[in-house]
């Protein structure tokens, strides 16, 4: 992948970071972390984020436009480009290491690379920036050389290595290791929020017990109660979780039914014994049954 390690610039805070230059994302992001570390502010009220992954599964979540500038790290100019980004978690997995000999191929011999190699270990990416922004950073001039080898892209970074990274020494056969990363986003301003909420709710119930203030503020006195009891009352035996029933509050006392269920086993027992067969499998059925762990308490 192009990365590039690169400088940041905000309120007078200088930070270095590693970029990855990608022309297939339609916008640009930065690591919610790394805005937060320079007080980066936001251009005007959040939007919301739907990212759509592999397998249909979706995430929605709250993000701001943030404003930077970045330069290169090497000083080779002085020249700053200003920058926007939308401040998310994490702009994606960590790149895997690249045991890469650069030395190995003429075509990339005297330039000056954006990024460290080989790269020997796992690196988190701070800021992408995507096809909304890729003009600005990108310059002319690119150098290839033979099918599966690397190729190099010229950048106010330095040069971007990007393609096959090939094998360490001449006898090494190329890597063939895959990685992908792939989701679609949706950006919506809150005036369509209603579209998503019954998104976000889904989402919610798949996290209970993970709820921010304003969604406690929110719940009614009935749904707090019952969440208390699911509290009080969940257990693990080791084996499977237990909750007890969500009773509504000041309910009637239920009468006994033992009375009943004793009579209806001896109906049951009476309609068994009148029938050999049906008797043994009943055994049979109820001995698994106990055998199991499943009988009650």
């Amino acid at each position: 992948m192009p990365t590039a390690l690169a400088k940041l610039h905000a309120n007078g805070k200088e930070i270095v970071i590693r970029v990855l230059v990608d022309c297939g994302s339609d916008h640009s992001y930065i690591r919610k972390e790394v805005a937060e570390a320079l007080n980066l502010i936001s251009n005007g009220p959040p939007k919301t984020m739907t990212i759509f992954m592999h397998g249909g599964q979706s995430r929605t979540t709250k993000v701001k436009n943030v404003n930077f500038q970045v330069s290169d790290i090497f000083n080779n100019s002085k020249k700053r480009i200003n920058l926007s980004a939308w401040s998310v978690r994490a702009v994606c997995a960590p790149l895997e290491p690249i045991q890469v000999d650069i030395t190995r191929y003429k075509h990339l011999k005297g330039l000056n690379l954006a990024d460290q190699f080989p790269r020997r270990e796992a690196s988190t990416i701070d800021v992408l920036i995507g096809a909304d922004q890729w003009s600005q950073v990108m310059l002319n001039g690119m150098r290839k050389g033979p099918l599966s080898t690397p190729f190099a892209m010229n950048s106010i970074f330095g040069w971007l290595l990007s393609g096959c990274a090939g094998g360490i020494s001449s006898n090494d056969p190329p890597h063939h290791k895959s990685i992908t990363n792939y989701a679609v986003v949706r950006l919506e301003d809150d005036v369509n929020k209603d579209t998503t909420f019954s998104l976000k709710k889904f989402w919610e119930l798949e996290s209970i017990g993970i709820s921010d203030e304003q969604q406690k503020k929110e719940m009614s006195g009935e749904e707090d109660y019952a969440l208390q009891q699911f509290h009080s009352t969940i257990s693990f035996d080791g084996e499977r979780y237990e909750v007890g029933l969500p009773w509504k509050r000041n309910h009637p006392e239920l009468a006994s039914n033992y009375p009943q269920a004793l009579r209806r086993m001896f109906k049951v027992e009476r309609a068994l014994h009148e029938d050999e067969r049906k008797e043994k499998m009943y055994k049979e059925a109820m001995q698994q049954y106990f055998k199991d762990g499943n009988r009650g308490r």
